[in-house]
């Protein structure tokens, strides 16, 4: 990259000033304003591909300032870390994690756990773990499975959905509809964006622990590591299943799936998860460029 972290966070910054009010954020990493060449992109890779210039002066100023900040909050530190390690180390990094995930469905070894909170701590810029407040997943290592669109309140559609070809389930999600104080907010409607599940029925203390357990996990921040791809997923707990965990561990969304690129060629379904800890809120949903890949 042509730039340090800090001259590039700056040219960000500035970016960010002129078109804030004007246009929604598209940009998930600071590296997202380089080409393939190295070449500054400019202004062009804020603008939503998909959404006609006309209708930029429609976009709520509220929304652009959220989308922003969100992203900005996210990845400052990972960006930053990013761009201290050398391409060598991070193909290091890649190769063992992938060589993590290519084990068979179950929980990771101590030694393995300790790897992972470490490095993908100092990547991230927060913590991520395997037990969390005296919960343990039963899988860290697994294959995900695609699920449609969860209704968000009794009258949605999947018209109001990003990918309408994933299809809308029929019923409510397992916590029941993405509401705040009644009504759907951004907020809201960010949990079913990047909803996941966890096969919960299946966990063996479930019998004896299901109310505490279920209440727990509601809406309990998870990371979905792709390592093939170089991507994470924050996501947030909001469904209980895969029904067989026996053929897929784990569940995401849509968006999870497609933004995490969690079914490509390489990783076939093929991941990490991990709980954040995240008492204060502050890491959004979404999908983080994690490394750098050279594939």
């Amino acid at each position: 990259m042509p730039a340090t972290a800090q001259t590039t966070l700056l040219l960000l910054e500035n970016e960010l000033e002129k078109k804030l009010s004007q246009v929604p954020l598209e940009l998930h990493t600071v590296l997202e304003l380089f080409g393939e060449d190295n070449t500054f992109l400019g202004t062009s890779v804020f603008f939503n591909k998909e959404q006609p210039f006309d209708d930029l002066a429609s976009t709520p100023t509220s929304t652009v300032t959220t989308q922003s900040d969100a992203i900005l909050s996210a990845t400052s530190k990972n960006i930053y870390l990013t761009t201290q390690i050398t391409q060598e180390e991070q193909e290091d990094i890649r190769a063992k994690l992938m060589n993590l995930v290519m084990q068979p469905p179950g929980q990771l070894d101590s030694e393995s756990e300790l790897y992972l909170e470490q490095q993908l701590g100092e990547l991230l810029g927060f913590q991520v773990s395997s037990n969390l407040d005296g919960f343990s997943l039963l899988y860290n290592t697994g294959k995900i499975k695609s699920l449609p669109h969860v209704k968000t309140n009794p009258n949605d559609t999947i018209s109001s959905h990003e990918y309408p070809y994933a299809g809308l389930k029929s019923s409510r999600a397992s916590y029941g509809w993405f509401l705040e104080n009644g009504s759907v907010n951004e907020a809201s409607q960010r949990i079913e964006k990047y909803y996941c599940s966890l096969p919960l029925y299946y966990y063996p203390e479930w019998s004896e622990k299901s109310q505490q357990m279920k209440k727990w996990y509601k809406y309990r921040k998870m990371l979905i590591v792709n390592p093939f791809e170089g991507m994470a997923v924050v996501t947030a707990v909001a469904t209980i299943g895969p029904a067989i965990p026996t053929r897929y561990q784990f569940g995401a969304s849509p968006e999870a799936v497609i933004e995490g690129k969690l079914w490509s060629s390489q990783a076939l379904g093929r991941v990490l998860v991990l709980f954040i800890d995240d008492p204060q809120n502050s890491v959004p949903l979404g999908p983080i460029k994690l490394l750098n890949t050279t594939v």
